[in-house]
Order: C-alpha cells, then sequence, then structure tokens
C-alpha cells in the first residue's frame, strides 16, 4: 500500500503538478480545464499520497504496536484495491473533462 501511494504520487500527482507549473511560467497552454487539472491534482494527492500512506501505516505498524495480528489481514489486498481503483477512476474522470 505504501509503494501505491508512491507511485500515485509521482504520476498523477507530482506530473499533474509539474504540467501546472509549465503552463503557469507560460511554457504551454493549460486551456480552459485548468480548474479540473487543480481539482484532480489535490484529490490525488491528498487521498492517493497521504491517505493510502496513513492507511498502511494504521494496518502494518499500529497492529505491531499493540503486540497483536490485524484482525483480518486477507480483506487488506480488496480494500487497497478498491481505495486504488476509485482515486484512479476519480482523477482519470477528472481528467476527461479537460479533453471533451
Amino acid at each position: 500500500m505504501l509503494g501505491a501511494s508512491l507511485i500515485l504520487a509521482l504520476t498523477a500527482g507530482f506530473g499533474l503538478g509539474a504540467f501546472m507549473v509549465g503552463s503557469l511560467a507560460g511554457w504551454w497552454p493549460a486551456g480552459g480545464g485548468w480548474l479540473a487539472l487543480v481539482q484532480a491534482h489535490g484529490h490525488v494527492q491528498l487521498f492517493g499520497w497521504a491517505g493510502l500512506f496513513i492507511l498502511g501505516v494504521g494496518l502494518y505498524f499500529l497492529p505491531r504496536l499493540r503486540g497483536v495480528p490485524l484482525a483480518q489481514p486477507e480483506r487488506v489486498p480488496w480494500v487497497a484495491a478498491a481505495l486504488i481503483a476509485g482515486i484512479s477512476l476519480r482523477a482519470l474522470a477528472q481528467l476527461a473533462l479537460v479533453l471533451w
């Protein structure tokens, strides 16, 4: 889950941020979808990086700190996949607004 948070941050989060900085610097036009780009960037950074990072720490570190195993570890991949899919689909849908 920590790896997924870094992948989302480095690709969609920082990639959109770099594109927006470049458009502010005048290197390329942002077009009419500036607000959609800002929203997609913020959503991916907040939920994709910070949210998955906090969830990963909570699921792996906190049970070890208490000295007990995680209650239902078989559900962790399903929760992670659903969260990653939701973040990715929302970012792609937000970016589709820029293209249409």
